[in-house]
């Protein structure tokens, strides 16, 4: 795991270099989209720090593992499910390669339908995600 954090944080340094150079270089950034992009790629060199502690404490035997963690990211696919009924029901109608089952069944039979199943799993998301925040 060691190797894969070092790998990973080589990769981070080369493209931070790959992108600030050219970019200071060539005068056209402001000091401030420097200055960003500068504490961005220092925010993702501090995870990887982060994930060496993280890592060292789920190697740990016996380490019992949250069921909130479950919890939060079920919620938030819940409240997504929800929001898309919401917008599908305000007129949304997708348009990308991967959502053209979605297309077709608002295209035949009313955005209605659809907007109910994901009003459905939404609730059901949230459902559980309630659950687990109980859970313990």
């Amino acid at each position: 795991m060691r190797a894969v954090r070092y790998l990973l944080q080589a990769v981070l340094l080369l493209l931070a270099a790959g992108v600030m150079v050219p970019l200071a270089l060539s005068g056209k950034a402001s000091y401030a989209a420097l200055l960003g992009l500068g504490a961005f790629f220092g925010f993702l060199l501090f995870l990887t720090v982060l994930l060496r502690e993280h890592t060292e404490s789920r190697l740990v035997p016996g380490r019992t593992v949250s069921t909130k963690v479950c919890g939060v990211f079920l919620s938030l696919v819940g409240a997504g499910g929800i929001g898309l009924s919401v917008r599908l029901i305000d007129g949304y109608r997708p348009t990308g390669r991967r959502s053209g089952l979605l297309r077709l069944s608002i295209e035949y039979l009313g955005p209605w339908p659809a907007a109910a199943f994901f009003l459905a799993f939404g609730a059901c998301m949230l459902g559980l995600a309630y659950r687990l925040f109980r859970s313990r």
